[in-house]
């Protein structure tokens, strides 16, 4: 290792120290709100209770209470798939105290894994860790995201290890990453969206393996809780009605009487309301605003003809090649999720947007020559995280700009790939 690159790492280790310690601020003072509602369901998924519906009375043990969930409201809070939960479940077990400390350690681990990852395939590896480091543990959404305890530190992990699997050297390499893929659907439906351009770009063990692992999952998430998964539905549906304002909470007057120490930890309910982060809201919310509630139906319909538009320039241009750049496959895979998440019901939050980390990565170490896609993705990333200034509709821009980026990469990039470098 050259001299140049000792002092790359150990700034590369500096920047992980100092962000931990930030984040070890805001995992000690607040409560992870959103993780509190995870945990709380993992528990009730394995004593047979209703994970999204059960409501906690003062006979039911400290330790099933989300002191965040509204009593009169009909569901508790929980969006989690019942895969996800079931994924918890060990982490469940420990106090809540250690669960905030642990789930902090995780996203470092799945955000940094991420990042390397996906660097480990370009030229000038130790550089781009040290910069992707620096755009995403010193960003207000990654903050946002440790501070409530969020999943998508996870997400991101999980797409860029597929990344990893289909581009390394092992035997099966795509059959593997396509069964892990399949998985991933159970975890969060979205992910079925990252199969279409592996679908029509004809790879059949991709698709061998995305079927075996969606099949594999029927076994281990979907039959022994089929309940839950009912119960899942019916939450997301009355999630839906509720951003579109058709369903009110009223107050019951009912009161009950919460502990205000829980699991030794007293500020569960104490949370950050001022981060300075943002992107686009869902298209169901902007249509709510001129007065237009848009059914799962139009949703979808919408979605499909933003991927029509998009696919048909893309093959156009492209073809259905095997040779096809996997980079381009990936960065398509990967920006027909994020639309998706566009097209959901209900509400979108900005800690969403940490899983825009892995399109980021692919842009930084994999753009040649013209920078177009760079210089759009650096102004994206400022404007979502309230960079230089705060001003209007600027959220709304930012993101808009990351996915210009991630269009003008796919349409820049050569078709024929140059073989990936294994990282030094």
């Amino acid at each position: 290792m050259t001299l140049r690159k000792t002092y790359v790492w150990i700034g590369i280790s500096i920047l992980i120290a100092v962000s931990f310690v930030i984040c070890l601020q805001y995992t000690f003072h607040y409560g992870g709100t959103d993780l509190r509602c995870r945990m709380v369901g993992s528990r009730l998924l394995k004593e047979g209770k209703s994970p999204y519906f059960f409501k906690w009375q003062e006979t039911d043990p400290a330790w099933l209470l989300d002191s965040n969930d509204n009593p009169d409201r009909k569901v508790n809070g929980n969006v989690v798939t019942p895969a996800l939960l079931l994924l918890n479940e060990p982490l469940a077990g420990f106090s809540y105290g250690y669960i905030r400390i642990g789930w902090t350690v995780l996203q470092y681990l799945f955000i940094i894994g991420a990042i390397v990852g996906v660097a480990g395939f370009s030229i000038a590896t130790s550089r781009n860790v040290f910069w992707l480091l620096l755009i995403c543990l010193f960003s207000n959404i990654w903050f946002f995201n440790i501070e409530r305890g969020q999943t998508y530190a996870l997400y991101t992990g999980l797409f860029s290890l597929i990344y990893c699997i289909y581009n390394s050297k092992a035997r099966h390499n795509h059959l593997i990453a396509g069964i892990l893929a399949g998985l991933c659907i159970w975890i969060r439906p979205l992910f079925v969206c990252i199969h279409i351009p592996f679908v029509l770009n004809r790879n059949y063990r991709w698709i061998m393996g995305s079927i075996a692992g969606f099949v594999t999952g029927v076994f281990i998430f979907f039959l022994p809780f089929r309940p839950a998964w009912q119960q899942y539905s019916e939450a997301m549906k009355y999630y839906g009605l509720e951003a579109v304002g058709k369903v009110n909470v009223l107050p019951s007057g009912k009161h009950l009487t919460i502990p205000p120490v829980i699991e030794g930890v007293s500020n569960i309910t104490k949370c950050v309301t001022d981060f300075n982060a943002g992107g686009l809201a869902n298209m169901q919310q902007y249509a709510s605003r001129f007065g237009v509630v848009l059914s799962s139906v139009q949703l979808m319909a919408g979605f499909a003809l933003l991927l029509i538009c998009i696919l048909l320039p893309y093959y156009r241009k492209f073809g259905t090649a095997p040779a096809i750049n996997t980079n381009q496959l990936f960065m398509l895979a990967f920006l027909f999720y994020m639309l998706s998440e566009l097209f959901i019901v209900g509400n979108r939050g900005a800690y969403n947007l940490v899983e825009w980390i892995f399109g980021t990565a692919l842009i930084l170490c994999f753009t040649e020559r013209k920078y177009s896609a760079l210089i759009l993705a650096i102004a994206g990333l400022c404007c979502m995280n309230g960079l230089p200034f705060i001003f209007r509709f600027q959220y709304t821009i930012g993101e808009l700009c990351m996915l210009a980026a991630a269009l003008v990469f796919i349409f820049q990039q050569p078709a024929v790939p140059k073989q990936p470098l294994s990282m030094a």
